[in-house]
């Protein structure tokens, strides 16, 4: 079963393989959280109908691409990446 309509909000993620990642949950707002040194991804986005703003990203590695993955069927701005 998944969770639906959970808000992630204010948090500082940092040198993690990746930093958000909602999976088969939609209608989630992720906001205003700082995420650096993701070396696969700073939010990633597997379902429909999340809000992602208000956030800022910063990936590193091969990841640099990767800030949010997934946006398709989402609300993805504005975020700061970088």
């Amino acid at each position: 079963n998944s969770i639906t309509n959970v808000t992630i909000d204010g948090n500082t993620i940092e040198g993690n393989g990746g930093g958000i990642w909602i999976y088969q949950s939609d209608g989630n707002r992720i906001t205003n959280n700082t995420i650096t040194d993701s070396s696969a991804f700073g939010i990633q986005l597997d379902s429909t109908g999340n809000i992602v703003t208000g956030n800022t990203i910063t990936v590193t590695g091969g990841a640099a691409g990767n800030a949010i993955v997934g946006q398709s069927g989402n609300t993805t701005s504005p975020n700061t990446i970088r």
